[in-house]
C-alpha cells in the first residue's frame, strides 16, 4: 500500500520479515506560478483535490485532478480531526482553473495528517507532487516538511524536504501564498511508501494539503531484439508463465489494526488470501478480504488472517465481537468458521475460548463459548437466516455481569441466552485469534468475503449495535463507519483493506486468475541473463529456494486443473545437495495420495516429469548430469505429455521418452506450487514450516501449458535463449534455401510490403524459382 504519512510514522511490520519503504528524493519546493506547475511526466496514476467535488471539471495542463480521489484505497487520518475549506484564496496565476482548485484544501486540527493508497507496481518509479496554498494573508508564517521512506533521518534533500510554505507572508518574509514540491521513489515489492509531513510556524499552524498528484514515470524497458526467450514462450500460448522477475524484497502481508491496541494487534494474512474485494460498507471505497478453501466439499485447507495472542483480546469479563460477512457457499456439515479464538488442535481435552460457525443459510450463525471442562459450553446460541452472496452484519455480545450471550444479525437480535449451560466462561489463554478459518490454516475455512472485524473488551448495547449496522448501510452517513467503531472502544479493528503484496505475475493466458504469491523466498537472485543468454535481459531475475521453508503459492485456479496433454517448463540452477524429492513445479500431491502432476528432481539422481493416480506413476525420468549440480549452471528443463508419450527435454534436446495412456490428472484438493509440493488441505504448519518435497536452488521462467510442446518448439525456446532470431539464405547447386530458428516466414514482392505468410513453409524452405523478385522476412 502506498502511504503518505503526515505527522506520525505508522509502523506495521510483523511476522518474520522486516521492510523499509524506499527513500524519496525530494526536489526543492517551487513557488506556485502557473499551468506548467502541474507535471505531465510519464503516466497519470492518481490524484486528490480534497473537498472540491467540482475538480473533475477543472483540468490544468491536460491533467484532471479528482475531487473524489481515484487513488486506490485512499485513506486518511488527521491529527485532532479533519476539516475542509474552500476559501484559502487564489494564488493569482493566469489559469482560472488552477486558481480555483488551490482555494480548496483539507487540514487537520493538529500538526499532522496521514494519507495512504495502494496499487503501485513494484519496481516502477513514481513521482509524487503535493501543493500547499493559503493566500488569505490572515495567519502567521506557516510551513511544513515532508519525509519519505527512511523516516527518522534529517538530511534535507534525501528523505526529508526543505520547508514548503503556505502562508502570506512566509516564514522567510516573502509575500508568496504557497508552494508545490515534487519527490521521486521506486516502489518496492509491497508497493508501499511512507511520507511524514509536519506543520510548523505560528501557533495556528496545522497540516494542510490542497492538491496531490502521483505519476508513474518508469522508463519503458527496451524490447529484446527479435522478441527473446519470453516472446518464444508466449508464442506457444501458456496458461501460466511466471517470469519470477519481481524486484523484491518480500514484505509481510499485514492487516493493520486500527483499534486501541495499535500495532501489537496487527495480523498476518496467509499466502493466497484474496485482497481488495468490494467492501461491505455502503458508499465507502474501503475493501475486504476474500477467503477460500483447498477442498470446498470437505471444507478443509484455508487461508486465514491470524492475530497474535494478546491477553487484552481474551478477557474473562464482558466482550463483543463484530464483523461483516459475505458467504459465497452455504454452510455445510463440516461448518465454516469465520472467526475462531481457541486451540485449533484441541491439544488439551478441555476447550477454552470461543468460536463462530456458519450453519445452513436457513439456520444462520452459531456462537459458542467454552468453560474449560471437556468440550462443554457455557453458551451455544444460533440465529439467522442469512443469504449466500450478500453481506450481513454479525455481532456477538457477552455480558459477564448477567451473564448473557446475545447474537445480532443486521442490527436485529436473533438469539440470546441468560442461562449458562454449564459452568462459567474460560477465556483462551495462549492461542491466536483467526479470521476466515481455524488458525492452523487447515480446518473449517470460511469461503467468501470478510470486512471490518472488531473486538471490544466491553458489551456493546443493542443501541450501539443498531447504530453500527445503520451507519454501514447508509451512504449518507454523518460520520464514517470506522470512527464509530473506534469511538466505541474497539481494541482490535481490522478494516482488511490492504493491497496484496509479494505477487508473482502471470504473463500467460489466464492472467490474474493464476497470479502467484511468493512465500518467504527472500531477495531475488540473478537469473539466466545476457550476455551468456542473449535472449534474456541483462537484469533478468530468478527466485532462490533454500530447500526448507519457502515456495511460490499458485493456489488451484480452475483453468490449471485439467487432464490429458501438458507441458511444464522451467530454468533451474540446482544446488549440489537436494532432498529425496525436489519439486520444481507441482500440482499436489493431495492429502489422500491419489492425484499429482510434477516436474522434479529425485535427489541428485534423476529428473522426472510425471503424474500419479495413487496406484500408478505415469511419466519418465533421466539421469542428472553431474555438471548440472552446484556449479551455477542454468539448465532449461521441459516435460511434456503429448497424448501418447511422456517426454523430458534438457537444454532443448529430448533426453528421454516413455509411452503412457495417462497424462495430466485432475487434482481437486491440492494446489499448484513452485519450489515445493503444492499445498494440500491438511498441510499443517504452512506457510513457514510443514513444507514437503522442497527444491533447493534457483528457478526462473516457469510455464504451464494445457498442450504438449513439440520437439521443434522446445528446441526453438532454448535456441532463442542462446541467440537472437535470425534468417539465413543460402544457395547450393542453383537451389535457394531459407533457414530460421523461430517464427513464421512471410513474403512480399515489394521490400516495403505488405508481407503475407508463406503457406506451409517450414525451415528449411526452398522457394520456387520464378520470374518475380521476392522478399522474405520472419514474423515473430
Amino acid at each position: 500500500m502506498k502511504k503518505l504519512i503526515i505527522g506520525a510514522l505508522i509502523a506495521a511490520i510483523a511476522g518474520l520479515f522486516s521492510a523499509r519503504a524506499q527513500v524519496i528524493i525530494w526536489q526543492p519546493p517551487q513557488v506556485i506560478s502557473g499551468t506548467s506547475d502541474v507535471l505531465t511526466n510519464g503516466t497519470y496514476f492518481g490524484s486528490w483535490a480534497p473537498y472540491d467535488g467540482g475538480a473533475n471539471g477543472l483540468p490544468v495542463n491536460g491533467v484532471t485532478l479528482q475531487g473524489f480521489s481515484d487513488l486506490p484505497s485512499l485513506a486518511s487520518v488527521f491529527a485532532g480531526g479533519q476539516n475542509g475549506y474552500n476559501g484559502f484564496g487564489s494564488p493569482g496565476t493566469a489559469d482560472a482553473n488552477y486558481d480555483s482548485l488551490l482555494q480548496y484544501a483539507a487540514f487537520a486540527n493538529g500538526t499532522s495528517i496521514t494519507f495512504s493508497w495502494g496499487g503501485m507496481t513494484p519496481g516502477h518509479t513514481y513521482e509524487v507532487q503535493l501543493w500547499a496554498n493559503d493566500a488569505r494573508g490572515v495567519t502567521g508564517a506557516r510551513w511544513e516538511n515532508l519525509s519519505g521512506g527512511d523516516i527518522g533521518t534529517t538530511a534535507y534533500g534525501t528523505d526529508t524536504s526543505d520547508p514548503v510554505g503556505y502562508s502570506s507572508p512566509l516564514y522567510s518574509g516573502a509575500a508568496t501564498a504557497g508552494y508545490y514540491i515534487v519527490g521521486t521513489f521506486v516502489a518496492d515489492n509491497s508497493g508501499s511508501e511512507e511520507i511524514l509531513l509536519t506543520a510548523s510556524g505560528s501557533s495556528t499552524a496545522s497540516a494542510q494539503i490542497n492538491l496531490l498528484q502521483v505519476r508513474d514515470i518508469t522508463t519503458p524497458a527496451a524490447p529484446l531484439p527479435f522478441g527473446g526467450f519470453s516472446a518464444a514462450v508466449l508464442a506457444d500460448a501458456p496458461l501460466a508463465y511466471y517470469r519470477l522477475n519481481e524486484p523484491g524484497p518480500l514484505v509481510p502481508d499485514i492487516a493493520t489494526n486500527h483499534g486501541s491496541l495499535g500495532a501489537v494487534g496487527n495480523a498476518t494474512n496467509f499466502p493466497g488470501a484474496g485482497h481488495q474485494a468490494p467492501g461491505a460498507i455502503v458508499g465507502d471505497p474501503d475493501t475486504a478480504m476474500t477467503y477460500s478453501a483447498i477442498d470446498a466439499n470437505s471444507d478443509d485447507g484455508g487461508v486465514p488472517t491470524i492475530i497474535p495472542f494478546n491477553a487484552a483480546l481474551n478477557p474473562a469479563g464482558s466482550f463483543t465481537v463484530e464483523a461483516w460477512l459475505r458467504p459465497t457457499l452455504n454452510g455445510n456439515g463440516n461448518a465454516q468458521s469465520p472467526l475462531f479464538n481457541r486451540d485449533p488442535y484441541d491439544t488439551s481435552p478441555n476447550r477454552v475460548g470461543w468460536d463462530f460457525f456458519q450453519r445452513d443459510a436457513g439456520t444462520g450463525w452459531n456462537f459458542r463459548m467454552f468453560n474449560g471442562i471437556g468440550h462443554d459450553r457455557v453458551f451455544d446460541i444460533t440465529g439467522g437466516p442469512y443469504t449466500v452472496g450478500q453481506w450481513c452484519h454479525l455481532v456477538a455480545v457477552y455480558d459477564a455481569t448477567v451473564p448473557s450471550a446475545t447474537l445480532y444479525l443486521n442490527g436485529q437480535q436473533v438469539a440470546s441466552s441468560t442461562t449458562p449451560l454449564e459452568g462459567s466462561f474460560n477465556p483462551n489463554p495462549a492461542f491466536p485469534l483467526s479470521i476466515g478459518g481455524y488458525s492452523d490454516g487447515s480446518q473449517n475455512p470460511f469461503i467468501g468475503d470478510i470486512d471490518e472485524v472488531a473486538v471490544y473488551a466491553s458489551a456493546l448495547s443493542s443501541a450501539r449495535v443498531v447504530a453500527h449496522y445503520q451507519n454501514g448501510t447508509n451512504a449518507a452517513r454523518g460520520v464514517s463507519y470506522s470512527s464509530l467503531v473506534t469511538s466505541d472502544g474497539a481494541l482490535e479493528y481490522l478494516r482488511l483493506d490492504e493491497p496484496a503484496v509479494n505477487l508473482t505475475a502471470n504473463s500467460g493466458s489466464l492472467g490474474t486468475l493464476a497470479t502467484g504469491i511468493d512465500s518467504n523466498t527472500g531477495t531475488p537472485v540473478p537469473g539466466p541473463a545476457a550476455p551468456i543468454f542473449p535472449g534474456f535481459e541483462a537484469t533478468n531475475r530468478a527466485v532462490f529456494f533454500n530447500g526448507s521453508n519457502d515456495y511460490v503459492e499458485l493456489l488451484n485456479p480452475p483453468g490449471l486443473n485439467f487432464t490429458g496433454p501438458i507441458a511444464l517448463e522451467a530454468w533451474i540452477q540446482p544446488a549440489a545437495t537436494q532432498g529425496s524429492l525436489g519439486d520444481v513445479i507441482a500440482h499436489g500431491v493431495n492429502d489422500t495420495g491419489n492425484a499429482e502432476v510434477a516436474l522434479r528432481l529425485n535427489g541428485t539422481t534423476t529428473y522426472q516429469v510425471s503424474s500419479w493416480d495413487g496406484i500408478n506413476s505415469y511419466g519418465v525420468t533421466v539421469s542428472i548430469p553431474s555438471q548440472d549440480l552446484g556449479n551455477g549452471s542454468w539448465v532449461h528443463l521441459v516435460g511434456t505429455y503429448d497424448g501418447a508419450n511422456w517426454n523430458l527435454y534438457r537444454n532443448g534436446v529430448l533426453a528421454a521418452s516413455a509411452p503412457a495412456g495417462t497424462g495430466s490428472l485432475l487434482v481437486n484438493n491440492a494446489n499448484w506450487a513452485i519450489g515445493a509440493r503444492g499445498r494440500w488441505k491438511y498441510a499443517a504448519g504452512y506457510p513457514l514450516n510443514g513444507l514437503d518435497r522442497q527444491f533447493q536452488g534457483s528457478v526462473d521462467e516457469v510455464a504451464i501449458y494445457d498442450h504438449a510442446l513439440t520437439p521443434d518448439r522446445v528446441q526453438a525456446h532454448y535456441a532463442e535463449s542462446k541467440q537472437p532470431l535470425t534468417i539465413t539464405i543460402g544457395r547450393s547447386g542453383g537451389q535457394l534455401t531459407i533457414s530460421w530458428v523461430l517464427g513464421t516466414l512471410v513474403q512480399s514482392t515489394n521490400v516495403l510490403g505488405p508481407y503475407l505468410p508463406v503457406p506451409g513453409a517450414t525451415s528449411p524452405y526452398h522457394p520456387p524459382v520464378g520470374p518475380t523478385r521476392d522478399f522474405f522476412r520472419i514474423k515473430y
